[in-house]
């Protein structure tokens, strides 16, 4: 379902994708599908935690920023 949504926003035609969403899960599921339908996207990630930044590197990240940056 996810490769839908992304051909729809034009994910083939993009450079990088910025990945902001509030679930941890939702994050990891678009990185994921990203790294797979669209390798040459770089995808740029807020993590909230290290667990969840580690998760997402396995999934394909190519750079996370984790979410208590913008906060201190």
């Amino acid at each position: 379902m996810h490769d839908k949504v992304l051909h729809k926003v034009g994910a083939e035609r993009a450079s990088a994708a910025a990945v902001t969403l509030d679930s941890p899960g939702a994050n990891y599921r678009t990185v994921w599908a990203l790294s797979k339908h669209f390798p040459n996207v770089k995808t740029f990630v807020r993590a909230h935690d290290v667990d969840h930044g580690l998760n997402l590197e396995k999934a394909g990240a190519t750079a996370v920023i984790f979410y208590y940056l913008f906060y201190y």
